[in-house]
């Protein structure tokens, strides 16, 4: 569903409508209301290309240094050590300047036969298979793989690298956060519980094994603090650096090569010309990038009361701008809303303004490039598979959690002459046994653990608890069934504070099995009918 224009005028980023396609709302938002207020989350936005980036300058009305998302301003975040992206002057430009130093657009560009090697190591097995998905098979394979490679993660841990950096992006049914982002930083009481379980073994490791990585430059790196101390970075300050390259390395370049994906399938002319025309590309993926930015919202902490069209922003809001609005203002870019490779670019907000611009755009830029490249020498052309497409739902990053295409045309055409399947029919919950208590077994890592599940169902919605000794009742949370799998969240506490996922199935004699999604792990469950 795509935001209807003659509504009235509201934007929510947690609204899945919306995100679904927000260029409308924001196109109104800059010609109706080019500063909004949200009054339900209070918040307000800037949409026009003038107000975004005069706001990104200025650092000291704007600020970054309680986060830049607007879930983590408004819980009071303290951003840990070295989070550069979450920091002001002076902080920022020191912590920003030592990883500057190491990632240098040279140093980025003698990476590349590798980055060519990894796309070619993932697309060749797709190769006669009818068909790939942009995401799970290239888009978020090749960029984990490279910046493994710079960290210098080793090649069997960097799916849990990757896994745990992007947790908690992801919205719940209700549009919240489905990780708590404060103990996810900064852990309880200040102790980074999860990171160091993760990041810190390999830190200590790489210590006593030193080699030519940035995890290695960053140990040895000396710089003059805000004090003017000359020191080398402690160890929080270089987890600090290690999630902020393993998030933003891997998710920004996944999107970018989702939306690569797309937007081409959606202009297949445009498609043709860069498989007979292979130097457009570059100027191709800056198009992409202008058109759909994979990280489209930045918040700032307003810290002084200022105007903006005649309306007071109060010291102590949230403000969010709008960059990937600005990138489709007509009052700076002619036709906006049109796609064309052949665009001269001159400057976009994807990757910033100011001192906050992104370090890694050039990274990026160069992993859509090879990406695109690869893609076309192998498959000239595709179609989306729209039957199992599935955008991601964040409130900081826009794009695709599956995004499967097919690249055979004779597949493709056979699809299309297939009549369009019936909405799938919901069986009967109660033949089925859906409407009933089990007895769960989990196989977690410590050990067995029993919990009690009821379910109940109303067509595809799921209700109902699940009790265990240790927390008790507690009611589920998302709960669906699509006539085969049952889907439902549950909170924990303990050892960490995480909504979990469950799926499962239920067989013909009501047993039920499935798996918990805890964090980067799945747990197996099996369970019998509670005896009535």
């Amino acid at each position: 569903m795509n935001a209807k224009v003659d509504s009235p005028l509201y934007y929510d980023p947690y609204d899945f409508d919306i995100d679904e396609n927000p260029y409308p709302v924001w196109k109104r938002m800059r010609d109706e209301a080019p500063l909004y207020y949200n009054e339900k989350y209070d918040f307000y936005a800037l949409s026009r290309y003038e107000d975004v980036t005069k706001c990104l300058k200025d650092f000291a009305t704007y600020s970054s240094a309680k986060g830049t998302i607007m879930e983590l301003i408004k819980a009071g975040f303290q951003p840990p050590p070295g989070m550069f992206i979450f920091e002001d002057p002076p902080l920022h430009d020191i912590h920003r300047d030592i990883l500057r130093r190491l990632f240098t657009p040279r140093a980025i560009a003698a990476v590349e036969p590798k980055i060519r090697e990894f796309t070619t190591q993932v697309l060749d097995p797709q190769i006669g298979k009818g068909g790939f998905d942009f995401i799970k098979d290239l888009g978020s394979e090749m960029p984990m793989r490279t910046i493994g490679m710079l960290l210098g993660i080793p090649e069997a841990d960097q799916a849990k690298f990757r896994d745990f950096s992007l947790e908690g992006l992801d919205l719940d049914e209700s549009g919240a956060p489905a990780v708590d982002f404060e103990f996810r930083f900064n852990g309880k009481d200040g102790d980074p519980i999860e990171v160091n379980d993760l990041f810190g073994a390999y830190l200590d490791w790489r210590e006593q094994n030193p080699s030519d990585d940035l995890m290695t430059q960053l140990l040895t790196s000396e710089f003059v603090d805000e004090t003017g101390t000359q020191r080398r970075l402690s160890r929080e300050e270089i987890l600090g650096y290690v999630r902020l390259l393993a998030g933003a390395g891997n998710e920004t370049t996944t999107r970018l090569i989702g939306w690569t994906g797309k937007v081409l399938a959606d202009h297949p002319e445009q498609l043709a010309e860069l498989a007979k025309d292979p130097s457009l590309i570059n100027n191709a993926i800056d198009e992409v990038l202008r058109f759909e930015p994979p990280s489209p919202v930045q918040a700032r902490y307003v810290t002084r009361d200022v105007e903006h069209y005649g309306q007071i922003v109060p010291k102590g809001s949230v403000i969010l701008l709008l960059n990937a609005s600005a990138n489709r203002d007509e009052r700076k870019f002619k036709d906006p809303d049109t796609f064309n490779i052949r665009r001269k670019i001159d400057q976009t907000l994807t990757f910033g303004h100011g001192l906050h611009f992104c370090m890694g755009s050039h990274l990026a830029k160069l992993e859509g490039r090879i990406a695109l490249e690869e893609v076309l020498k192998r498959f000239p052309s595709w179609k989306v598979d729209w039957e199992n497409a599935k955008q991601a739902r964040t409130s900081t990053v826009r794009g695709w959690e599956t995004l499967p295409v097919i690249t055979d045309e004779a597949k493709w055409k056979q699809e299309q002459n297939k009549n369009r399947p019936q909405e799938k029919a919901v069986s009967n919950a109660t033949e089925a046994g859906i409407d009933n208590a089990w007895d769960l077994v989990i196989k977690a890592p410590n050990g067995e653990q029993r919990s009690v599940v009821t379910l109940k169902s109303e067509g595809e919605v799921l209700t109902g608890t699940i009790t265990n000794p240790e927390f008790g009742e507690q009611p589920i949370e998302g709960g669906k069934y699509d006539g085969e799998t049952l889907t439902w969240k549950s909170k924990v506490t303990k050892p960490v504070k995480l909504t979990v996922t469950y799926s499962a199935t239920v067989d013909a004699d009501n047993n039920i099995s499935g798996h918990i999604k805890a964090m980067m792990t799945k747990i197996p469950f099996s369970g019998t009918p509670v005896a009535k």
